[in-house]
């Protein structure tokens, strides 16, 4: 997820806010959907949550171990040896 945080700075008065301008307004935080953390985020093509390494690698883990030896094979185009 995406949350925004306002670091004003307090500009001196002579320099003056730049309001929504400023580079310290508005800065995207990115935080993982599952655990809260926040990271760089990744996210699988056909879904919405968004998730930190850590819990993306435990996913693909999941998935992985979830695909047949052949299914396997052919991710990587493995090819059996014909003799």
């Amino acid at each position: 997820m995406i949350q925004y945080k306002d670091d004003c700075v307090g500009c001196p008065p002579e320099i003056g806010c730049l309001g929504i301008s400023c580079p310290y307004s508005n800065i995207p935080i990115t935080y993982c959907d599952n655990c809260k953390q926040e990271s760089t985020l990744y996210v699988f093509p056909d879904t919405d949550e968004q998730l930190c390494a850590t819990c993306m690698e435990r996913e693909l883990n999941a998935l992985w171990a979830g695909l047949t030896f052949q299914e396997k094979c052919e991710i990587f185009d493995v090819k059996e040896v014909k003799i």
